[in-house]
């Protein structure tokens, strides 16, 4: 019952406006959470600061997509199912019999929820754990999003946490190695999101920022990936504790390299259209280096707009977020003006019209 009037709700007061919140790549002030992994947890046990539920940040009307992490093993032999790690949410509910596979209901009522709101909901693959590897053969790779998408898309598997709910599409935040055939999961992927044809899909990865990335190189120059959030954080040389000013070079990995992945777009990527998003931590409490406080975040968002691949700023994460008062707002904002000048179509800027 909560669920279905949680539904009803949102669907009679916000159906107006939903459709100018979803990720849209077109524009250059998207706005995209990660959620999942309780961050702030990890340092705070404070009851009341821990990760709230999916559908409250959701609420949220500058935020344009959450990415839900993650999916994180798929090389056990528990049941043959890949297996799911969401921190301290869907906790007490049962398991897939013969499986370690989470069930998820309440995770499933607020993505439907969300979507109304007009979100784009995405589950990342992958994370900072040793508990996958990438594929054995090509075979293997093809064979896993076949599997994925009839656990999260518009396929069918009895083994589906999130239930009737499907997702906006897949996220690949791939950390260890090896990292063999993920261009092909991607291809597989992106065959299975146009025999579908009923929404827009995406395909995203988060690579360091070191440009190459080793997990991830190889997939994005050999597949089609609508965007990537770049982590600009933990590799102090590239972070964006390492910008420079406005203006400034960013063209190698001894500086924050924005600009170096921008032209590795245009040169490089198999789609050469693919945007590119600043990813940054909430805090500094919740990786080694990168932070930057919100203002110089919107700083550091004014001085982008000189570079045609970019689309918007991600934050890992939600929980984090939340208690860094106005971060979301003041970055949005920035985000905000960069596409108010892009629309103007003058100076620089005239290539976005």
């Amino acid at each position: 019952m909560r669920s279905v009037m949680k539904i009803g709700l949102v669907a009679a007061a916000l159906l107006a406006t939903a459709a100018n919140a979803a990720l849209d790549l077109t524009k250059r002030n998207n706005m995209v959470l990660y959620w999942g992994q309780n961050a702030h947890g990890s340092y705070d046990n404070t009851t009341s600061k821990q990760q709230q539920s999916l559908y409250t940040y959701c609420q949220d009307p500058n935020v344009d997509a959450i990415s839900i992490g993650f999916l994180n093993s798929w090389n056990a032999t528990d049941g043959g199912q890949p297996l799911v790690n969401f921190a301290n949410s869907c906790t007490g509910y049962e398991k897939f019999p013969g499986t370690d596979l989470l069930w998820c209901p309440t995770i499933a009522a607020d993505i439907q929820a969300c979507q109304l709101l007009g979100k784009t909901i995405l589950i990342s693959i992958g994370g900072y754990s040793p508990t996958y590897s990438g594929f054995a053969s090509p075979a293997a790779a093809d064979a896993f999003a076949y599997q994925i998408w009839n656990m999260f898309g518009k396929g069918w598997s009895y083994y589906r946490p999130f239930g009737s709910a499907i997702v906006d599409g897949f996220d690949l935040d791939i950390e260890v190695q090896p990292s063999q055939y993920y261009e092909k999961f991607v291809y597989r992927l992106r065959k299975l999101f146009e025999a579908d044809g009923s929404k827009k899909y995406y395909i995203t990865a988060a690579p360091q920022c070191h440009n190459p990335d080793p997990q991830l190189d190889t997939a994005l120059r050999k597949a089609n990936f609508d965007a990537v959030f770049v982590q600009f954080y933990n590799n102090p040389n590239c972070a964006a504790t390492a910008w420079t000013g406005k203006g400034g070079d960013q063209s190698s990995n001894s500086v924050f390299n924005f600009g170096m992945w921008d032209s590795w777009v245009s040169s490089s990527a198999f789609n050469k259209n693919m945007k590119v998003l600043m990813a940054l931590p909430a805090s500094n409490k919740i990786v080694i280096s990168g932070y930057v406080s919100k203002a110089k975040a919107s700083d550091i968002v004014a001085d982008l707009a000189r570079f045609k691949s970019f689309a918007g700023v991600a934050i890992w994460d939600a929980s984090e977020v939340w208690v860094n008062t106005g971060y979301i707002t003041q970055v949005k904002s920035a985000l905000n003006a960069v596409t108010a000048l892009g629309r103007r179509g003058t100076g620089f800027f005239r290539w976005y019209m």
